[in-house]
C-alpha cells in the first residue's frame, strides 16, 4: 500500500510540473542591436513610455512582446503578441496589431531563445514518465503479486477435491 502511494505520489508531482517545464524557451537580454526582422523579442519600457504609450496599448504598460517587424535608429515596428501591464500578473494577449515604439521609450530588449536546461530538463522527465508508465502497464498499479497466496502452514495438507463422473 505505501508503494502505491509513493508510485501515485510521484506520478502526480510529475502531471504537475509538466505544464511549468514545458515552456523550453525564455527571454534572454540582446545581446547585439541588430535583430533580425521576425525575431521575437520582449520590450521593457520606461516610465515617460508607459505614458505616451497609453493611446496605442493601453495605461501602466510595463513590457510588449512581439514579433519584430521593423528597426531604425529611432524606433521599433513589433506585431504585438501580448501586452504585460504593471498592475497585472498575466500578460494580455494580442492578435498581431502594429505598433511603432520609440527607442527612446525603451528600457531594455529581451529576445525570445530556447532554454537548453529546460529543455533537457523536459525530456529527462518525459523518459522517467514512459519508464513509470511502462513498469505500471507491466506489474499493475501498487501490486504485489506475492501476496495474493495464503501463507504456507507446515501442519496442514492441502486437499485436492475429486471429481467423479
Amino acid at each position: 500500500m505505501a508503494l502505491m502511494n509513493r508510485r501515485a505520489r510521484a506520478i502526480s508531482a510529475l502531471i504537475l510540473l509538466i505544464p511549468h517545464l514545458t515552456a523550453c524557451y525564455q527571454y534572454v537580454p540582446v545581446v547585439t542591436t541588430q535583430l533580425p526582422t521576425g525575431t521575437r523579442v520582449s520590450l521593457g519600457l520606461t516610465d515617460p513610455g508607459r505614458v505616451a504609450l497609453t493611446d496605442a496599448v493601453g495605461p501602466g504598460v510595463q513590457r510588449i512582446e512581439g514579433q519584430l517587424l521593423n528597426t531604425s535608429d529611432t524606433a521599433v515596428v513589433l506585431s504585438v503578441l501580448a501586452v504585460q501591464h504593471v498592475d497585472l500578473g498575466v500578460p494580455v494577449k494580442w492578435r498581431g496589431e502594429r505598433v511603432a515604439i520609440s527607442r527612446n521609450f525603451v528600457s531594455d530588449v529581451r529576445e525570445w531563445r530556447i532554454s537548453k536546461g529546460r529543455s533537457f530538463l523536459l525530456a529527462g522527465l518525459i523518459v522517467v514518465g514512459a519508464i513509470a508508465a511502462s513498469t505500471i502497464a507491466i506489474t499493475g498499479f501498487g501490486s504485489d503479486p506475492g501476496n495474493d497466496r495464503p501463507p504456507d502452514d507446515p501442519g496442514q495438507s492441502a486437499v485436492v477435491p475429486v471429481l467423479k463422473r
